[in-house]
């Protein structure tokens, strides 16, 4: 009984040891990142920012890139397979204010849950919201500037501290970063805006700029301690 009951426990093992195997071989490349680190940069908010993007292996990594409000990277990025709505942009399922665009919710900030950087480095972290971004704007000095040979900007704090924010995308034949804050764009119509939108910081060779984008699109997070 005792060698019987040794080769069941051996072969719950194996079975535990090939299951785990095979789950992480199916993860598609994607595991959750190890927490970067809490910069102090002296804004007036006390706000810290993380050192490196989710994903990032180090401060010059651009990382993953996130669907507003989804918290796995992924292949294509489209209103096709947004979590968030039924195909459309205009059949929202969460973060809707206005019935012409989905189902009416009326929440304007991403929840905990949705949250790509609570999800990925855990409860000390979450995504910055519109009005922390328009602080590191407002209160720091953006130098652009080459790092290893990785292009972006270089944030500098009031007490001098700093951060890099990498970019590595292209559009009209120019490099630049796009990073995602965790508010929706709440004034609309304007220009081709929506309820379908949220906001975003966008880094370039001539500083930052705040604009709205639709949510479906895959953009990088740079997190904020909570």
């Amino acid at each position: 009984m005792k060698r019987l009951l040794d080769w069941r426990l051996l072969t719950a093992l194996l079975v535990f040891v090939f299951g785990m195997t095979l789950e992480s071989s199916c993860k598609c490349n994607y595991n959750k990142s190890d927490e970067g680190v809490a910069v102090d940069l002296g804004l007036p908010s006390g706000t810290l920012w993380a050192d490196r993007n989710i994903g990032a292996d180090s401060p010059k990594d651009y990382g993953y890139k996130f669907a507003w409000g989804e918290t796995k990277p992924k292949k294509t990025y489209d209103w096709s397979n947004y979590k968030w709505c039924n195909g459309s942009s205009d059949k929202l399922t969460k973060y809707c204010p206005d019935a012409d665009w989905g189902t009416i919710d009326n929440k304007m900030t991403l929840e905990l849950e949705d949250d790509a950087a609570t999800s990925n480095w855990g409860e000390n972290w979450r995504m910055p919201t519109c009005e922390e971004m328009e602080e590191l704007e407002k209160f720091c000095s953006w130098v652009w500037f080459s790092q290893n040979g990785v292009k972006g900007c270089k944030v500098v704090g009031p007490n001098g501290n700093s951060i890099f924010l990498p970019a590595n995308e292209l559009g009209n034949g120019q490099t630049f970063g796009a990073y995602w804050s965790s508010s929706i764009l709440e004034d609309y119509p304007v220009d081709d805006s929506g309820a379908d939108d949220a906001w975003y910081i966008e880094t370039s060779s001539i500083g930052c700029n705040f604009y709205w984008i639709d949510r479906c699109n895959g953009l990088a997070v740079r997190a904020v301690v909570r």
